[in-house]
């Protein structure tokens, strides 16, 4: 008998989160006998994919009131029949609630009761999840949880540093990488020729939405200590994610520096995977990160990282042999990280490898989302 779960999301974005949960849930629908229902509280590009795989709600549709209506509303002729999201999802039903991001906080306060299982996939450390609640709110709904997913050891550790949850409450499941189209020579050459770039040149790439936490105004200044200070002619740096209106102060700054023919932001691509496949190095100076997918996709195709200790859980990827952690913001250190591989193809390669590797046999889809479907079925 199929064992129903409600899946919980913040929106069907073509983002990190909400890429993972699609997956997540693609594989359990295959390979296990849980039966998918989602609850997202916004839509988006995902939308069609989810409903493929279950039915879909929303909590918010976007629509409003007919102006006429609008008007008996306010005079108090007309009462909307609101219904509360535990007797639209009643327990019988839904046993098993399965909430992914520190944004669906709210839904697990308003579904807890004492016969239904809760599992919170958490992907955020502390300045993303207190952009969305306070500490004690987190707190007092936490008690209302029976497990936490983990995406990395650091943020492991702010659950149960700072929000008091106990060890054994929480579960490590890294991210996994999500495309399958690896290693084609063809779109590394097709990207470095619709940007301009020569075929020889060393690509530095970051993707992500261009916002103070993943750094862009870092990945600017360490662009222009690698082109003008360090002098690495070859080195070209591309950021992918964002809109054109998002990028109009970093490319403010990249004119005022005259690196703009060799720095590059660019707009989120329907197939990120040719991004990837044309990459040498892959800088992650995001100020937090948990776990970034886009540097596991990177790292699977033998592309090092070089990335801030103390920002997240990219230095429990990187170890020793993938790439190279350095000093927290610490844009000269990591503008030698990128110069150190520009010079040493040979290093570049090995750890490139070692990456790979790794990455395939402790980080694949099938084995993070086996786990994922054991404590559902455990729980």
């Amino acid at each position: 008998m199929n064992k129903k779960v409600l899946f919980i999301g913040h929106d069907a974005s073509r983002t990190g989160a909400p890429l993972l949960l699609l997956e997540v849930v693609r594989w359990l629908k295959y390979n296990s006998e849980i039966s998918p229902h989602f609850l997202l509280l916004k839509g988006g590009d995902l939308e069609e994919e989810y409903k493929s795989l279950g039915p879909v709600d929303f909590i918010s549709t976007g629509k409003t009131l007919p102006k006429y209506n609008q008007i008996l509303k306010k005079i108090g002729l007309l009462k909307e029949n609101k219904i509360t999201l535990a007797e639209r999802y009643p327990e019988d039903e839904f046993p098993i609630i399965y909430a992914n991001t520190i944004a669906t906080l709210g839904c697990i306060r308003d579904l807890a009761c004492e016969n239904r299982k809760i599992i919170h996939h958490i992907h955020e450390l502390s300045y993303i999840t207190e952009s969305f609640t306070t500490v004690d709110n987190f707190k007092e709904i936490s008690l209302k949880t029976n497990l936490y997913i983990a995406a990395s050891r650091s943020v492991k550790q702010y659950l149960i540093d700072t929000i008091n949850i106990c060890q054994e409450k929480v579960m490590v499941i890294h991210e996994f990488p999500i495309s399958t189209a690896i290693g084609k020579v063809s779109s590394r050459d097709l990207v470095r020729v619709e940007l301009g770039i020569p075929k020889e040149a060393f690509v530095i790439g970051m993707c992500g939405w261009p916002q103070w936490r993943k750094g862009p105004d870092l990945f600017v200044q360490i662009a222009n200590i690698v082109i003008n200070k360090k002098r690495r002619d070859n080195a070209y740096f591309i950021w992918l994610g964002g809109s054109k209106e998002t990028h109009v102060a970093y490319e403010y700054d990249l004119a005022k520096l005259n690196i703009e023919s060799k720095c590059f932001f660019i707009e989120h691509m329907q197939d990120p995977e040719k991004f990837y496949d044309c990459l040498d190095l892959y800088a992650l100076t995001s100020r937090e990160d948990p776990f970034s997918v886009a540097m596991l996709e990177a790292g699977l195709r033998s592309v090092p990282i070089v990335c801030f200790k103390d920002s997240g859980g990219a230095t429990e990827l990187v170890q020793d042999e993938g790439g190279i952690s350095v000093p927290y913001v610490d844009v000269e250190a990591m503008s030698e990280a990128v110069c150190f591989y520009n010079d040493n193809e040979t290093i570049k390669s090995n750890h490139g490898n070692k990456l790979k590797n790794l990455i395939q046999q402790e980080y694949s889809l099938e084995s993070k989302c086996h786990e994922i479907g054991q404590l559902i079925k455990n729980i």
